[in-house]
C-alpha cells in the first residue's frame, strides 16, 4: 500500500516544471492528485501522463482557487498541497519595469500562493489535517 493511498493532493502549476514533478511524485506515492493551472491543454497532457485529474483555474482569483480546492478534496481527504504556480512578467532593470506587470507578478506569486494555502488549510483542518492556528 502506498503511503498516500486514500488521500488527495492539489498541485498548482502542476502542468509543467517543478509542479509537474511534485504531482508525479505524489501520484507515485498513491495520492489522488489534482493539478491546477490556467492552460487546459497543458493540464490535460500532464494529467494523462501521471494519472491525475485537472482543474483549470487562475490562482489569483479567490473564487477559482476555492473551487479548485473543493474539487481536489471531493473524493478523498486533502492531505497535501503544493503551491507551485508562479512566474514573472516584470524582469529587467528596475528603472524600466512596467508597474502593471510588476503588480501582476506580485499577484501571481504572493497573493496566489496565499489564496491557495488559505483555502486548502480550511479544508484540511475540517478533515483532521493541517491547522488554522500558528504554534510558537
Amino acid at each position: 500500500m502506498n503511503s498516500l493511498s486514500g488521500t488527495a493532493a492539489l498541485v498548482t502549476g502542476g502542468g509543467s516544471g517543478i509542479g509537474l514533478g511534485c504531482a508525479r511524485r505524489l501520484a507515485a506515492d498513491g495520492a489522488a492528485v489534482t493539478i491546477c493551472g490556467r492552460t487546459e491543454s497543458r493540464l490535460q497532457e500532464a494529467a494523462k501522463e501521471i494519472g491525475a485529474r485537472y482543474f483549470v483555474a487562475d490562482i489569483t482569483s479567490e473564487e477559482q482557487i476555492a473551487s479548485a480546492v473543493a474539487y481536489a478534496a471531493s473524493d478523498h481527504p486533502l492531505r497535501a498541497v503544493v503551491a507551485s504556480a508562479g512566474g514573472s512578467t516584470s524582469i529587467g532593470p528596475i528603472g524600466q519595469l512596467d508597474a502593471a506587470a510588476w503588480r501582476a507578478t506580485l499577484e501571481l506569486n504572493a497573493t496566489g500562493t496565499m489564496l491557495t494555502i488559505k483555502h486548502s488549510s480550511q479544508v484540511m483542518a475540517k478533515t483532521g489535517g493541517g491547522t488554522l492556528e500558528g504554534k510558537a
